[in-house]
């Protein structure tokens, strides 16, 4: 069990405010998805190397105290903000006395410091276990850690389909008993605000919305109301935030701007932090969330492969959006995993068994991308030649003949898929779905399924007919993948946890390619 506390030190409510600091820079919203599916606490050496020493989980200031607890962030739009971003965020901060592992799921547009999402992606992935899996692996993930903060996509209550919560962040909460603190945007309203946090607090009754937080108020406003909220609502009042436009962090067409690209984040983030130790009650938030510990069940239990194949996983400006479950579940089958850059190295890692090609903006960097052409040669020769292929979203737009950048002109790309990925004005194929497979192959069965989400703004002539995608809800269907003996390319970003099989058989087949048996990898 998490141990039981009062209220924290100075300096531990300012590691927390501190931590809190990445959510009120976030374009947050609604409660909850525990850490589960892409913490920081893998011994993943690249997640490291997103943030500078200061924000390093690995630095020599990061240290234990004896706190542990756990809760919900979640945040509503009073204005009903409808962008969405959907790529979900891994964050990890730690400060002096405390660690934080944070798992935030970016959703509906509110806060006052405007939209942020701070790297090492993935997306979604908490919401694609089942319930005992769910607990399984929000408690592995979080092992080691003091803070557990799970942060909503969406709306609080929004699931799977228009009418439903299924898959809901709300439904994250109570399946794993979490406590919920409500952040709603309060930007130019009063006590209108109470009508939209008691309204959330009581749609359903085991909402479990124990404390909330007023974004966008000012001290004026809120000292007025702060009687007001326990009275009328019968929930905890936290503390607010002033708007501090100075401190914006901007969104763009995907809802990210990772850590590389702004100016100064760490500073930010600390005048932020020294702004929410002063406005926001984190002895309280803390005191809620102490003595909570995760729902007992099983770990998942997976296959150790014999043998050590190398996958190369791309990650640099282009490419960072990945499940951490994803690779955490290779290395644990007995992958060795390492990093490389289509950007700037010259080739594929030395001994480089597999490939994998995550999402990201390579729409942003095609000069530098496709001007690498000693890397692109090298990835084509060697999908031609056989070697096993993951390539999602971004990754599977690279490796088409022709690309698109935003401005629509096109670049000569990798070549290994016929036609060409272009851009479009509107949101494709959005949400999760069930992938069904079409085809036998080393990878998977025909008739065998894997779960997966969707998000993206571009487009390809030759989406491949390998799976059919079913939405989990309505059944609306699509063909999409192209898919080889051994790989699998598409938009789809799939999640290796739903159907253990398929990240078995791709590390079987790099063992394979490892041990030089070329002749069996033939396109179907």
């Amino acid at each position: 069990m998490a141990t039981p506390f009062a209220r924290s030190s100075s300096l531990m409510a300012s590691a927390v405010a501190k931590s809190f600091a990445f959510l009120a820079a976030a374009r947050s919203a609604i409660l909850s998805l525990i850490n589960a599916s892409n913490s920081l606490s893998t011994d993943d050496d690249a997640s490291s190397k997103a943030f500078p020493d200061s924000l390093n989980p690995r630095s020599s200031t990061c240290s234990k105290s004896s706190i542990s607890a756990s809760f919900v962030l979640s945040e509503i739009s009073a204005l009903s903000t409808s962008y969405t971003m959907v790529i979900a965020i891994d964050v990890f901060r730690s400060f002096e006395t405390a660690s934080v592992n944070f798992f935030l799921k970016s959703a509906k547009a509110v806060s006052s410091i405007s939209p942020s999402s701070l790297s090492s992606a993935t997306r979604f992935a908490i919401l694609l276990y089942a319930a005992t899996a769910l607990s399984s692996a929000s408690k592995e993930n979080s092992r080691g850690f003091d803070i557990s903060v799970a942060e909503g996509v969406m709306g609080y209550y929004d699931g799977m389909s228009a009418s439903s919560v299924l898959a809901s962040s709300y439904d994250v909460a109570r399946t794993l008993g979490l406590p919920v603190i409500m952040v709603i945007n309060s930007r130019g309203q009063s006590i209108s605000s109470l009508a939209v946090l008691k309204g959330m607090s009581e749609f359903k009754k085991d909402s479990n919305v124990k404390g909330v937080i007023f974004n966008n108020m000012s001290e004026h406003v809120y000292e007025s109301l702060k009687k007001e909220v326990k009275e009328l609502t019968g929930v905890e009042p936290l503390g607010y935030l002033p708007k501090c436009s100075e401190l914006s962090i901007e969104s763009r067409h995907l809802g990210l701007v990772t850590p590389e690209e702004i100016d100064d984040l760490s500073g930010k983030l600390d005048r932020l932090a020294q702004i929410m130790e002063k406005t926001i009650d984190i002895g309280k938030l803390l005191e809620i969330a102490s003595g909570y510990d995760f729902p007992y069940t099983e770990e998942i239990s997976v296959c150790k492969i014999k043998k050590t194949p190398r996958i190369a996983v791309a990650r640099d400006e282009a490419f960072c959006f990945y499940y951490r479950d994803n690779l955490s579940l290779l290395k644990k089958m007995g992958a060795e995993i390492v990093e490389f850059s289509p950007i700037h190295d010259k080739r594929l890692p030395e001994g480089t068994d597999a490939l994998i090609l995550g999402g990201g903006y390579p729409e942003l960097y095609c000069t530098p991308l496709f001007s690498n052409r000693t890397m692109t040669e090298d990835i084509k020769k060697k999908l031609d030649g056989g070697m096993p292929c993951m390539a999602e979203c971004g990754g599977f737009m690279y490796l088409h003949e022709e690309m698109e950048d935003m401005k629509g002109n096109v670049y000569k790309a990798v070549g290994h898929i016929q036609g060409k990925a272009f851009k479009t004005d509107s949101l494709r194929r959005f949400g999760y779905v069930n992938l069904m497979s079409q085809i036998n192959s080393d990878l998977i069965r025909d008739g065998e399924i894997i779960k997966a989400h969707e998000f993206h703004y571009f487009d390809s002539d030759n989406c491949g007919n390998a799976f059919k995608a079913v939405k989990p809800v309505t059944g609306r269907s699509w063909e999409c993948v192209n898919a080889g003996k051994n790989s699998i390319m598409g938009f789809p970003h799939l999640f290796y946890y739903s159907n253990t099989k398929v990240a078995e058989r791709f590390i079987e087949a790099a063992v394979k390619y490892k041990e030089g048996d070329k002749e069996a990898w033939q396109k179907l």
